[in-house]
This record gives structure tokens, sequence and C-alpha cells, in this order.
């Protein structure tokens, strides 16, 4: 309902279009009393937003609201203004504006009708169109290996989308690789032939002859008539998403923007380091995160961003080496041509780094050591640390400064709360807020779930979480999770319990994860369902918060929020259940991995295979870069699930996991921590 009146906001939308998109063709008898009631329900919960206002409309509603806050309405203005703009670098800027409000599909958790999904299917093309220009404008700037790196996973979505494939062949071919701009052409074309029974367009056998002829019009960099010229260099931007305000934070910013400062001085020779310590959920990720956006233009070659996993429940911190591969390929650097040793790793990355404005932010550290490769050896760039340690050997060695963070003030917490809740309904129980702020312990993660919470329920009332919270002592049941402040513990019940029993479930279960980055393939597995119910319960956890989405159908589940999940699933689900979940996980990591290693080193002897009761796997991969990636992102779940079999057996699954790995790894010798235990395995 309410996204048929965004979807038209500011028009009259009758209740015969709602009824088709809310049922389509076949609508029950009681459509338009169902419409009626769904309107009333809206309106209540309209009520305490002032920036929208439901009116009815002769035969129609009509939702009165500023389109610059529907994201949909947004993206068409910046679309609109960026084809208007005569200068190539302000056109893909404003493209770039608009597609950074997509985050995912359009109308996900909208019913299913023939309306809707005709919908869904338009503002797709949309998107992608606006893509296709952002690439194309990327082109004619210079900027060929950026473009390239989105190009080759958009020809893959769409394989028989000409203007993609052309764009792919360019890039390649100004990238220096003639002959894959070439295989790209012969891919298409078998392909229009086989399925369509056609052939390329004349534009692209025409890009196609000008490859073959090595035509030098091609390599040519920007066309006539662009403003300005880039590099060719990719210039990252690796910063997620973060909070639109953040407040009682006016000191710590100060001393980050003194970092620039310090950059700025002529005479400066150090690398500006900056080590953000405090306890966990005191909003250090959140501070840099909304710091590295507010200063994106004193940062002119990128931002890089690395998750360095110092303190998560598997205990497998991101090795050096490992960080090092990661942001070497971002910087543009092919996996083949990226050093095997960490010492060689490390002199790369800091000669692509010299000289570069660059903000590089390690978050979630462990300790000095594992910082210090991934530290610039010269002038030029910043760099932010976060970690629950205060790393005084940075301090004392490489001259960083540490930025303690602590809670919040009262006064910041309240006004933390009132940003989320409106100020409203914060001015109407002002003693309750106050309350509500010191039961959370000021705690920034504590203070917005809570408040996330009651913003969902515009009709509840804070006092009356103020009484749950006290009478059902939650804050005390934190304290067994590592000592962690109890506040959050209470939040994470008050997210928990107003979940549906299967999305429930599934958050329980993902406590018995390896790691906290996962698929919706491994959340299947773990729940005992299909991919499609996970990724719909997954869906209803991100949207309260207890899981992030990272990536297409990837997902990250918070350290503290891994705990609590592990404690709730060893609590409400019996040991067999749980067994028979890990089991499911790690035979799903095993399958997936020995398909991988049919395609990238099928002659690697193992060992014979054991006898179980599954069935054999269904083909998951149809190519070997296919499998390359997925062990590029499931690398760390790999080594855990290894290690999780060890312990849960049976002996034969532990010693087939342990065989399969040492094919896939062993070669590039990159993985740390590998042949320790394999030793033991064998």
């Amino acid at each position: 309902m309410l996204a048929g009146l965004l979807l038209e906001a500011g028009q009259v939308v009758t209740v015969r279009r709602l009824v088709d998109l809310l049922w389509g063709s076949t609508p029950p008898r009681s459509a338009r009393t169902a419409v009626h009631v769904y309107v009333s329900g809206l309106r209540r919960a309209l009520a305490e937003l002032p920036e929208a206002t439901l009116v009815t409309c002769g035969q129609g509603y009509q939702l009165d609201v500023d389109p610059q806050l529907v994201d949909l309405h947004l993206f068409r203005q910046l679309v609109a203004e960026a084809r208007s703009v005569d200068d190539d670098t302000r056109a893909s800027e404003l493209l770039r504006g608009a597609l950074d409000l997509w985050h995912g599909p359009a109308l996900v958790g909208a019913p299913a009708s023939p309306v809707l999904d005709r919908i869904r299917s338009g503002l797709a093309d949309e998107r992608l169109a606006a893509i296709e220009e952002r690439i194309h404008l990327d082109l004619r700037l210079g900027r060929h290996s950026y473009a390239l790196s989105k190009l080759v996973e958009l020809a893959a979505e769409h394989p028989l989308r000409e203007q993609l494939a052309g764009m792919l062949m360019l890039a390649l071919y100004r990238c220096g690789r003639q002959a894959e701009a070439l295989e790209v052409f012969r891919k298409i074309h078998r392909r229009l032939v086989d399925e369509l029974g056609i052939g390329p367009g004349p534009e692209l056998e025409s890009l196609h002859q000008q490859i073959l002829d090595t035509d030098v019009a091609l390599a040519a960099g920007p066309e006539p008539g662009v403003a300005t010229q880039q590099p060719v260099s990719i210039v990252p931007r690796q910063l997620p998403g973060g909070l639109g305000r953040i407040v009682g934070r006016d000191r710590e910013l100060a001393a980050l923007d003194a970092l620039f400062d310090r950059r700025d001085r002529a005479k400066q020779a150090a690398v500006p380091i900056s080590v953000i310590s405090g306890m966990a959920g005191v909003g250090k990720t959140a501070l840099a995160v909304y710091f590295g956006h507010r200063v994106v233009d004193r940062c002119p070659d990128g931002q890089l961003y690395l998750d360095l996993r110092g303190f998560d429940s598997s205990g497998a911190p991101l090795h050096p080496s490992e960080a090092l591969g990661q942001f070497l390929r971002a910087l543009g650097v092919p996996a083949g041509q990226i050093p095997v040793e960490l010492p060689e790793r490390a002199a790369m990355y800091r000669s692509l780094v010299a000289g570069r404005q660059l903000l590089i932010v390690l978050d979630n550290a462990a300790t000095g050591e594992q910082v210090r490769p991934l530290l610039p050896g010269t002038p030029g760039s910043v760099v932010l640390v976060t970690s629950r340690n205060r790393l005084d050997g940075l301090v004392a060695h490489e001259d960083a400064h540490q930025l303690p963070l602590d809670t919040l003030t009262p006064s910041a917490s309240a006004e933390l709360l009132a940003c989320v809740l409106g100020a409203r309904r914060a001015e109407e129980e002002p003693r309750a807020l106050a309350e509500l702020a010191r039961l959370c312990g000021q705690l920034p993660l504590a203070l917005r779930m809570v408040a996330a919470n009651l913003a969902a329920r515009p009709g509840g009332r804070i006092s009356d979480v103020v009484g749950r919270m006290t009478d059902g002592n939650q804050l005390a049941a934190l304290g067994a999770l590592d000592e962690e402040k109890p506040v959050v513990r209470a939040a994470f019940d008050g997210s928990y319990r107003g979940l549906r029993l299967e999305a429930r479930q599934l958050f329980r279960r993902l406590g018995l994860l390896p790691g906290p980055e996962f698929s919706a393939d491994a959340a299947a597995k773990l729940a005992g369902g299909t991919v499609a119910q996970a990724v719909r319960q997954l869906d209803q956890l991100a949207n309260a918060h207890l899981v992030e989405h990272v990536g297409r159908d990837r997902f990250r589940l918070h350290e503290l929020l891994h705990r609590y999940a592990l404690e709730r699933v060893r609590i409400e689900d019996s040991q067999p259940d749980r067994e028979s979940a890990v089991r499911r996980l790690v035979g799903w990591y095993l399958h997936t991995a020995k398909a991988a290693l049919a395609f990238l080193s099928p002659e690697f002897l193992r060992l014979p295979k054991p006898r179980t009761g599954d069935s054999p796997p269904k083909a998951v991969f149809t190519r070997g870069a296919d499998a390359t990636a997925w062990l590029d992102v499931e690398r760390a779940n790999l080594l855990a699930a290894r290690d999780l079999a060890a312990r849960c057996g049976p002996d034969t699954v532990a010693g087939e996991f342990a065989d399969v790995l040492a094919g896939l790894f062993r070669p590039d010798r990159r993985l740390a921590g590998w042949c320790p235990t394999t030793a033991v395995q064998v």
C-alpha cells in the first residue's frame, strides 16, 4: 500500500489502482474494504511524521510528501540533471549519487502481483540505463580500469545486452587486454546466434573490427570536448554507508580534522594516524565512517576500508597478508601479479600509495602488529584505526594519535534518541526519555536499537519500554556475554522478540556460523529451508538491524549479536537440532569446495570419499572464474568450517575437508594458518 502511494507521491491514486497493485486481476471480494482498513492503519503510522500526509481525494488517496524524501523520485531527478549538464565529470558524479540511492532491487517485501511485477521490471531498466550512462562517461573520462571493474559483473548478469558488451570490450582494449576484448565479442556473437538467431548489431561489429585492426582512435583517452582528464588508475571508494548524523562527538571530530591539517603542512614527514579505541558498541566504526564521508573532498585519490576482524567470535583476525591482498586488488593490481610473501606485498602496497592522498580506515584491529604492514611509508595519506584495545605500540613507535571514545553524555544520549524517535515524541515524555538513556548506559549501539524498535511502533510509549526494561532485569542478563555492558543484551532482546517465529529460528542459528560474514545459501542450510525462504527471513533481520547487507545475497552479523544468537540457540534449540544444523552447514561448505576443486585442480589426488547418506551435490559452478570468486569471499569461512568439522566430526568428514582445502589453497600459499592445522588433521 505505502509503496503504491509513494510511487505516485503527490498524485491521486484510485482505490481501483491500489486493488490492482495489491492483488492484480483476481482481488478478493473484500478488496475495497481491505484497502480502506489499510489506509486507516497507514494514517496512524504516518501521524508521527509531519513530512507526510495521507488525504482522501474523491475515489482515491493522495500521499503529500516532498519528492526529495522519496528515493525513487530523487533518483529520477538526479538522472535528469545528469543528462542535462555539459560537463562529463559533473554528470558522472550526479549519476553516482543517483545510483547510491539503490540498496538492492526495488519494492522488496511488496506483495507479488502482475502490476507490481511490471513496475519492478521498469524500475530495474531505469537503474540499468543509469548504470550504463555512468560507465559510458567513465570511459570518456579515461577511467578505464574503474569502468572495467563494474562491467565484468554487469555483462555477466546481462549476457545479451550489446551495449554492455561493447563497453566491456573497449575497457579491456584500453587496459591492454586486446585478446580478452575479442573473446567478449566471440561469446556474445555465439550467444546471440544460438538463443535469438541473430548476429551482433553494426556498432558492435564495427568496434570488433577496430580492435582487430588496433585502431589508434580506440586507444585515445577522453573524447574531444571532455572537460577534464582523469587518471586511468582506480580511485577506490570503499567506505560503507554511514550515519546521516552523529551526536556528541564534536571534540573527536575536531581531533580527526586536525589529522588533515597535519598532513597538509609542508614540512610534515610522518603519516598522520589516529587510533580510535573504546568498548564494543561505543560507536568507533560509526565515527570513522561518518568522518570519512565528511572529508571525501580532501581524499582525491580515494578511500580504502577494511574490517580486520580483530575481535570476531571465530577467533581468527584477518592476517596482514590477506589484508594487503585485498588492498592491492582494490588499487588495481591483477590477482596474478600480487606477491606471495608478506614483505613483498607490503612493499608493493607502499609503492602504490606513495604520494597519494588517501584515507585508509583499518577497522576492528586486534594488535599493532596486525596494522603495521598496512601503513603507508611516505606522507600524503591519513590513517584511522579502530580497536577495542588502545594499541599503545602504534602511539609509541608510529607517532599515532590516541583517540579514546567513551559513552555519550546524558544530554547527547537524549539527543540521539530524539533524532531517531522524532522531536515530538521526545518532548512528550522528557523524564522517560532521560531514564531510557540511563538504562541504555549511554551506549550508542543500544540507544539506536531501542529507539529503532520504538520508532517502528508509533503508538508505543517510552515509559512502557522503560518499565519493561526495569521489571524484566534485561540489563543484568548481558553480563554473561564476555563482560559486555548489560544494555546491549537488553537491546538485542527487544529486537529478537519482535521477529516472526521463522526469523527468530534463523537468527538463533546464525550463532552457529563460524564467522561473521555469510551468504544466503549458508543461512538456508542452518535453517533447513530453501534459499528463497532464507532471503525473506534475512530481509526481516536486516530491517530489525540484526544483520546487515554487505553485497549481493551476502550478510554480516555483528560480533556481539553473534554471541547473543549463540546463547539463544543453546537455550532454545535442542542439541540434536544444533548438531544437525552444523552438519548441514559444514556439508554445504565441503560440497561447494569440492565443486571448486573440480574446476581449479581436477588433477589433485584426494583421499577416498567417505560413504555418507548425503546425495551427490548439484553442479554449482559453470566456470572456473565463478569458483575462484566464491573462494575469494568464503576463504575465512572455509577455514573456520574446516576447524568446525574437526571439532564436531565425524572424522571422515573432517579428513575430507582438510584434503579438499589442501588442494584448493596449498598452491598459492596465501592462506595464513593453513599448514599447521592441516598437519594435525592428516
